[in-house]
């Protein structure tokens, strides 16, 4: 055999070996987040009897208007009110699995469950497809680091709130972005089609899980800004070398953006024209300090023991919202390391050095902007100046968006500081064969402190069947109905199994539960300030 045969032997071995050491770590990562979920035997669902249940009424409604079986801008619920769907997120990216799955015959629950198992497999791939093939990450270090988005901490404390999954789209997004811009000048027809897809993909998301896409729109967009200005000439010099084929990419990614921002119009401009939004004073409420963005919660493995000495801290919501601290010293170094560009050197390390510049940047960014110091945050700058700005009343979910900016920033200091030290060692003693151990020692750290011991999973498939068990087909001249209060549910439960039901019996109600509620409907009465004034039914 030939000593070229021998390295392409040598490196197919390696890259198996790494592939499957990538497939066993999302296996354990998985069994490990889904937990509950595949040891019950998909038994358990996610969360309590309250939104979580709204969440999978809204998959099964737009299930079924993809069957034909309902109109789409008006689920279940409010009877007689048309166009309320856009008072919630419309999950419309996840029909992609959950629809499949109900039509070979999983239940509601299971096909949510098992959705958001096949979901976080897409992200984990792309992520690390993202890391190897644009970025040129060691597959090993990109599969540890892709743990870090599909898998965190926060992600699994956020469980009850489906629409956060939304994230797992991100890297797909990234990497039809950046083969777009990378491709444009070589394959300008494949770079517009993925300019037209990642346009698509994101308009899309953004009825699928808004918080989420909005957040990302906003670190794309620092990130680009960033990047450029790290080296504008080199941007101008981009753009120069063919005019015309960078104008094209434009156009398709505008116009793939134009189809999905449609739909999501479409969804939320019934509900926007009854509301202006969220007012500051309400954002305000529902923000998070720079201490709450520190606290990842007592069930948190590495770290729990630290959370319950130092005391709770107040944050909004029911469950700690903050990036595991490891992580966040980690994009800290990475943003000041990138700083100093004498330290990376070696081939590709100064394009290295402005990619980990702008994600950390934008991630930076993303927490300054969105923080609340007393009763001033500078999220007052883009409630006034960008759009949908006024659609956010919770801010904590930007950090679930912060993990994909500093993941790439982490993933590739590390990287090149397993090839070249950094420079930072120049002059020193440490050897070469230091730097895996080193970079492995630390990934698996990073990895471990995103174990989370809590139980965020209350509700039971089987306790669920047997609750509904006693709904009857509604006698035939009944058009809508009505669940009155039932003193063992509270307020949101009673509203949630109404609308549960609507499905069963294929009849509207007049209950209801969602994000922004129609003007005049008795639930207002729990949220009055946010709402409008409590009426009688």
């Amino acid at each position: 055999m030939t000593e070229a045969a021998l390295k392409r032997a040598s490196f197919s071995a390696k890259v198996r070996t790494e592939t499957l050491l990538a497939f066993v770590l999302y296996v354990v990562g998985a069994c490990v987040f889904f937990r509950q979920q595949i040891f019950s035997g998909f038994d358990f669902y996610f969360g309590d009897r309250g939104d979580p249940r709204l969440i999978l009424f809204v998959h099964e409604h737009v299930y079924r208007v993809l069957l034909g079986e309902a109109s789409f801008l008006s689920p279940p619920e409010f009877y007689d009110l048309k166009n309320t769907l856009g008072g919630s997120d419309a999950f419309v990216l996840n029909q992609l699995v959950y629809a499949p799955l109900r039509l070979l015959g999983a239940d509601p629950y299971l096909a949510l469950v098992l959705g958001m198992l096949l979901l976080s497999a897409l992200g984990f791939i792309a992520m690390c497809g993202f890391l190897t093939r644009w970025l040129a990450v060691p597959r090993a270090l990109a599969a540890a680091v892709a743990i870090l988005v599909v898998f965190p901490n926060n992600l699994y404390e956020k469980t009850p709130h489906i629409q956060n999954f939304a994230i797992y789209f991100a890297p797909l997004l990234a990497w039809w972005m950046l083969y777009a811009v990378t491709e444009v000048h070589r394959q300008p027809r494949r770079a517009c089609i993925a300019a037209a897809a990642a346009g698509l993909l994101y308009g899309l998301l953004l009825a699928t899980g808004f918080y989420i896409a909005w957040f990302l729109g906003l670190g794309l967009g620092a990130f680009v800004a960033s990047f450029a200005l790290c080296d504008l000439s080199a941007a101008i010099r981009w753009w120069r070398r063919n005019p015309s084929a960078v104008a094209r990419l434009l156009l398709c990614g505008l116009a793939g953006l134009a189809v999905g921002v449609a739909l999501f119009l479409m969804i939320y401009l019934p509900v926007l024209q009854r509301t202006d939004g969220w007012k500051m004073e309400h954002y305000l409420d529902g923000a998070y300090t720079f201490a709450q963005a520190l606290d990842v919660g007592p069930q948190n493995l590495l770290w729990g023991s630290l959370a319950q000495w130092l005391g709770p801290l107040p944050f909004v919501g029911n469950r700690p919202i903050a990036i595991a601290p490891i992580v966040s010293m980690c994009i800290l170094a990475s943003f000041i390391l990138s700083l100093r560009g004498r330290l990376w050197i070696g081939p590709g390390a100064e394009l290295r050095r402005r990619v980990v510049l702008a994600a950390s940047l934008a991630g930076i960014l993303l927490i300054l902007f969105t923080a609340r110091v007393g009763d001033f945050s500078l999220y007052a700058v883009l409630h006034v100046l960008v759009p949908g700005a006024k659609a956010i009343r919770l801010a904590d979910r930007v950090l679930v968006v912060v993990n994909l900016f500093g993941a790439v920033a982490v993933a590739l200091t590390l990287a090149q500081f397993a090839a070249s030290g950094l420079g930072i060692v120049a002059g020193t003693s440490l050897k070469r064969g230091w730097r895996p151990i080193l970079v492995g020692s630390l990934l698996a750290l990073l990895v471990f402190e995103q174990v989370n011991v809590g139980q965020v999973a209350s509700i039971s498939r089987s306790v669920e069947a047997a609750h509904f068990s006693a709904v009857r087909p509604a006698p035939a001249d009944c058009h809508a109905f009505f669940v009155s209060p039932q003193p063992a549910l509270t307020e949101w439960e009673n509203q949630t199994d109404a609308m549960m039901v609507a499905h069963r019996i294929n009849l509207p109600t007049l209950n209801g539960s969602t994000g922004i509620f129609p003007p005049g409907h008795p639930m207002c009465d729990r949220i009055g300030r946010y709402c409008c004034p409590p009426v009688r039914c």
